[in-house]
């Protein structure tokens, strides 16, 4: 009698078809029985359930339920949602279901029940690992073995390097104590020198200053001295101390030279801005006449004087002697015809290059620039300019005019340098104003050694009237003096019209034209004092240029009535 299989329910028709007969004569196919494997599990009748699971060994992974006439596990739900793998899938009814509970530690060792479980595919993946393993071992193992040598490679020649700079450092210290053993006496040595030398030129010009004194009592002790004694005392010059009192400041230094210089310390010296170059009370020591418009230029080369005035087409050349300080008429420079019959000139300003040994002039009517020999008048060169205001000589020999809202450097054969623009607009918080503009430079002169410009500017009563510092190659200022509107006093100006600089000081005068004065002030553009001014000059009569005669300590300063005043403003 044919049978089926309790799993696959497969027609049993040979015996050679039955892999195993149960006790209740239920069976399996060969098939099925193989796929159990060796468990006890197939020791229970999948239909019956013969003998009960009670009865098995206790390795037995499989627990029976109470029998119900309801499945427990849907026929029609996928393979992953049943209980495991129940020996009654596949079946709609019975009595009862079996269902996989894994066995816990507590109930056997986890190596027995994985080694019970075990497929033989997975003895062969094992047997592969287990045949790598060593493999792995080595590899890691010789990874680990580079890592460490490396690290000791490192730390060996971190050594050597430790080792390397400690010598370099006793090397350096020893070079170093060596080297401050013999600063210390140059340093105080070099102080010495500087105290000496700085103490010297100020004594020779104390024992100067006071020969002149001595003089200048004697003629008073005369009663009735002669002008030319007068005129030999107020001529007498007296050379300023160029060192002048210093600031010395000891910079230590962080670094040790290699060369032979300082080690421990340098020497800064710096001048101390004082105006001990320029007299706290210039002296009227004589004038220049002139005819009744305004001085518009005036120059200086080899002891004479250069002047034009306003609308006046002729430059007028004066002798102020080495003693007398009279000014002689020598000769004039005519101005018209230079370029054709009908070019009349205006000359606007004027000044003299002792490098070119020529004098420029500044012709505002025909905007132009005139290159002129001294001697005779003769036209050398000549350039188109705009909207001049006035020019001045550097000591390079290169000419700066102030043209509208700009300062153009020219070389002498009249090719432009640079070109300078102030700023547009200043700030609110530091001038005032309708028109807080500085783009109307009237004069401007070479500052600090060459490498700045000091500048004048104002246009009119709602623009600012200043003085500023710009540097040579830039336009914006650096420092100024000044405010909008106009002022006087210590405070500002009104019309600041013209500037002449000290060069062994640096300062700046300005010739204030409105306020009838002409205003010192320090390098650092700060109000010095007035140096001349109305009220103790009754001659001083609305300033608009102004000559700074170095070599001899004179000030020319030329005037709207066409006179030109000379002062002694130097030592």
């Amino acid at each position: 009698m044919s049978k089926n299989c309790c799993v696959c329910q497969r027609t049993l028709e040979a015996d050679a078809d039955v892999g195993h007969l149960f006790v209740c004569s239920h069976a399996l196919c060969v098939v099925c029985f193989d796929g159990y494997g060796n468990h006890p599990l197939r020791q229970v009748c999948f239909t019956c359930a013969t003998p009960d699971a009670a009865d098995l060994p206790e390795t037995a992974v499989w627990q029976t339920m109470e029998k119900s006439n309801t499945l427990l596990v849907d026929s029609d739900a996928e393979d992953s949602d049943r209980t495991g793998k129940s020996p009654a899938k596949g079946h709609s009814k019975s009595s009862f279901i079996v269902i996989y509970r894994p066995i816990g530690p507590e109930d056997r060792p986890l190596e027995k029940l994985v080694g019970d479980l075990e497929m033989d595919d997975d003895d062969d993946d094992d047997d592969a690992m287990t045949s790598r393993r060593p493999k792995e071992l080595e590899r890691f193992l010789r990874s680990m073995t580079e890592k460490r040598t490396e690290a000791e490679k490192k730390e060996a020649a971190f050594e050597a390097r430790v080792e390397e700079v400690r010598k370099e450092i006793a090397k350096h210290a020893k070079m170093c104590r060596s080297l401050i053993d013999r600063d210390e006496a140059r340093l105080l040595q070099q102080l010495e020198e500087t105290r000496a030398a700085t103490l010297a030129e100020s004594r020779a010009m104390r024992d100067g200053v006071g020969a002149v004194i001595d003089r200048a009592r004697q003629l008073m002790a005369k009663g009735q001295p002669t002008e030319r004694d007068v005129e030999q005392v107020l001529s007498a010059r007296v050379n300023p101390c160029p060192v002048q009192m210093q600031e010395i400041q000891v910079t230590v230094n962080n670094i040790a030279p290699k060369d032979e210089g300082n080690v421990v310390a340098r020497l800064c010296f710096q001048t101390i801005p004082d105006d001990s170059a320029v007299l706290s009370l210039p002296a009227l020591i004589g004038s220049i006449p002139g005819n009744s418009f305004p001085v518009t230029g005036i120059a200086v080369l080899d002891r004479e004087v250069f002047v034009v005035n306003d609308t006046d087409p002729e430059v007028f050349v004066f002798r102020v002697g080495t003693v007398s300080s009279h000014a002689t008429h020598k000769r004039s420079l005519p101005l018209l015809h230079l370029l054709s019959p009908s070019v009349v000139p205006s000359p606007l300003d004027l000044d003299a290059c002792p490098r070119n040994r020529c004098v420029y002039v500044l012709d505002s009517h025909n905007s132009q620039v005139y290159r002129l020999d001294p001697a005779d008048g003769y036209l050398v060169a000549w350039w188109a300019v705009r909207s001049p205001r006035n020019l001045s000589v550097t000591s390079s020999g290169s000419v700066l005019v102030t043209e509208e809202g700009k300062v153009v450097e020219y070389d002498p054969k009249g090719r432009t340098i640079r070109s300078i623009s102030p700023p547009s607009k200043f700030s609110s918080l530091l001038l005032s104003g309708d028109r807080a503009s500085m783009r109307h430079p009237r004069h401007a002169v070479e500052f600090d050694g060459g490498s700045g410009l000091v500048v004048s500017d104002f246009l009119d009563d709602r623009t600012p009237h200043v003085v500023y510092v710009t540097e040579r190659c830039k336009g914006t200022p650096s420092r100024w003096h000044g405010n909008a509107p106009p002022a006087s006093g210590a405070d500002g100006f009104d019309e600041p019209r013209h500037l002449a600089v000290v060069d062994v000081s640096g300062h700046v005068m300005v010739a204030d034209r409105k306020n009838n004065r002409v205003v010192l002030l320090n390098r650092k553009l700060e109000y010095v004092r007035d140096l001349v001014k109305d009220s103790e000059v009754k001659e001083v009569r609305s300033p608009m240029r102004l000559r700074l005669d170095q070599a001899r300590g004179h000030l020319y300063v030329g005037q709207s009535n066409g006179v030109t005043l000379i002062f002694r403003v130097l030592l």
